[in-house]
C-alpha cells in the first residue's frame, strides 16, 4: 500500500470517563499523584483535556481518515496521508506497513478506531457525552473504574502503550526526522487533568447528542433529443445535530445546501448552442435554534430514541444562460428566489434493526444497567424517492432522480446518524 510521509496513529480511544462520583473515586489517584485544587465549575473540567483527544497524534485514528466503505471524511496530506483512494480498513496488516516502531506499540498492533469513536470535528460538548458514556460501558465491563482495574479508563489512560505513544513517538518509527507536536497538555498533567474530572463526577453540559449527516453528489451524461448532448453536475448535503442537556430541555440545529448544474449543447452543421441551467438552495437557519422533544424508551434488551425536527425553510436561486456560434447574443437570467417550508422530520433509533442496506450498531442494548447508550448507523440509499423518504435530501429542494429516461434511477444519499446518551447523571 502507498503511503506518503506518516503522521502518529494513535490506534485505540483514549476512552471516556466514568459518570458516577461513587464509582469513579473509589481507588481514587495514586500517591503522591493528587489532581491540584481548582476553582473550575465541575462543568469545564473536560476542557482541561479536550485538547488532547482532538490533537492530529490522537484524532487521526478517531475520524480522520477515511472511513469504512470507503466514505471520506476529513482525510489530508497533513492529517493521516494515507492515499485516500487505497486506505487502510480498521486492521492491524494494513497499519504495519506504516507502523512498526516501537515494539511494545507494534505487538499491540495499530488499528483505527471504531466507526462510534471517530470524533474528529466534534466540539468539546458533544465529545464529552461520547467519552461519558464509553467510559460507562468500559467500567461496566471492567468491573471498576481505578487505575488496577484492567479495562477501566484509568487503567487504560495510564498503561495504555498507544497513549504514551502518542505524547513521546515519532508516528511509529515513520517520521524520526519530522515529528509533529505533542499533546498539550503534555502527559502527567493530561493525567491528573482526567482525574479530577473524573473525581468531579465526568461532568458535561450535555446528557444526550444525536447527530444525522445525509451527503449526495453525481456527475453523469446522456444523449437528449436531437442529437443534444447533457450532462448533470449535482451535489448536496444536511447536517442535524441534538443537543440535550443535562435538565432534559434539548435544540436542534440544521443545516444543509445544495447545487445542480444542467449543460446542454446542441451541435449542428452550422454552429454550437450551449444551454446552462444553474440552481443553489440553503437552508435558513431560525434566529434561535428550535427547541425540541427527545423520546426514549427502554425495553427488554432494546432501546429507542426519537425526535422530531421542526419544519426548516429553504431559499433557492439560480440562472439560465446560453451561448452560441450562430452569431446570436448571450442570454444570462437570473432566477427569482424560491422560498419552501418543509414538513417536519423524525429521527427514530430503533435498537436493534437491521436494514438491507446497512446495520445499526447499537451499544450496549441493556441501557438500564450502565446509564448510558451509543451507536451508528451508516447506509447507502439507493431507491429514495418522496414516496419511499428514508432520507430527506430525497424530498428536498435537490431531489434525487435522475434526469435520464433512458436509466431511470436515483443518486445514492449516504446517510450516518450517530449518538450518544447518557440516561442519568
Amino acid at each position: 500500500m502507498r503511503l506518503s510521509a506518516s503522521i502518529a496513529c494513535l490506534g485505540l480511544a483514549l476512552l471516556g470517563v466514568v459518570a458516577h462520583r461513587s464509582a469513579i473515586g473509589a481507588q481514587g489517584p495514586r500517591p503522591g499523584s493528587p489532581a491540584a485544587p481548582t476553582s473550575a465549575r465541575p462543568e469545564e473540567l473536560f476542557e482541561k483535556i479536550y485538547p488532547v483527544f482532538v490533537h492530529p497524534r490522537c484524532a487521526n485514528c478517531h475520524g480522520i481518515v477515511v472511513e469504512e466503505g470507503g466514505q471520506p471524511d476529513t482525510a489530508s496530506p497533513d492529517s493521516h496521508p494515507a492515499d485516500p483512494a487505497n486506505d487502510p480498513k480498521p486492521g492491524r496488516d494494513e497499519c504495519d506497513e506504516c507502523h512498526s516502531q516501537p515494539k511494545e506499540v507494534a505487538d499491540a498492533g495499530w488499528t483505527l478506531a471504531p466507526l462510534h469513536l471517530r470524533w474528529a470535528g466534534m466540539d468539546k460538548d458533544t465529545l464529552c457525552v461520547v467519552q461519558a458514556s464509553e467510559a460507562r460501558k468500559r467500567n461496566r465491563q471492567a468491573g471498576g473504574s481505578g487505575r488496577g482495574t484492567t479495562g477501566s479508563y484509568m487503567f487504560h489512560l495510564v498503561e495504555d502503550p498507544f497513549i504514551t505513544q502518542a505524547f513521546t513517538g515519532e508516528a511509529g518509527g515513520q517520521r524520526a526526522t519530522h515529528p509533529l507536536p505533542t499533546p498539550v497538555p503534555a502527559r502527567d498533567p493530561f493525567i491528573a487533568a482526567a482525574q479530577e474530572w473524573i473525581d468531579a463526577g465526568a461532568p458535561c453540559r450535555l446528557s444526550g447528542v444525536i447527530t444525522q449527516e445525509e451527503t449526495m453528489g453525481d456527475n453523469y451524461s446522456f444523449d437528449g433529443p436531437g442529437g443534444m448532448r447533457i450532462t448533470v453536475e449535482t451535489s448536496a448535503n444536511r447536517r442535524v445535530d441534538v443537543a440535550r442537556k443535562v435538565d432534559g430541555t434539548a435544540t436542534a440545529k440544521a443545516t444543509g445546501s445544495g447545487t445542480e448544474t444542467v449543460t446542454s449543447v446542441m451541435v449542428t452543421p452550422e454552429c454550437t448552442v450551449t444551454s446552462k441551467t444553474f440552481k443553489q438552495w440553503q437552508i435558513v437557519e431560525p434566529p434561535e435554534e428550535p427547541k425540541v422533544d427527545v423520546r426514549t424508551s427502554v425495553g427488554d434488551g432494546s432501546y429507542q430514541i426519537s425526535v422530531t425536527i421542526p419544519a426548516i425553510k429553504t431559499v433557492e436561486t439560480g440562472r439560465d444562460s446560453q451561448t452560441n456560434t450562430c452569431g446570436g447574443p448571450p442570454i444570462d437570467d437570473p432566477r427569482d428566489p424560491i422560498n419552501l417550508t418543509w414538513r417536519p422530520w423524525t429521527i427514530s433509533l430503533n435498537c436493534r434493526t437491521r436494514y438491507p442496506d446497512g446495520e445499526m450498531v447499537c451499544l450496549p442494548t441493556e441501557p438500564p444497567q450502565v446509564s448510558m447508550a451509543n451507536g451508528i448507523i451508516h447506509r447507502t440509499i439507493v431507491d429514495s424517492s418522496p414516496t419511499n423518504d428514508r432520507a430527506w435530501l430525497s424530498i428536498s429542494p435537490q431531489g434525487v432522480g435522475k434526469m435520464d429516461q433512458a436509466s431511470p434511477t436515483s443518486v445514492p444519499i449516504q446517510l450516518k446518524t450517530a449518538w450518544y446518551f447518557l440516561f442519568s447523571q
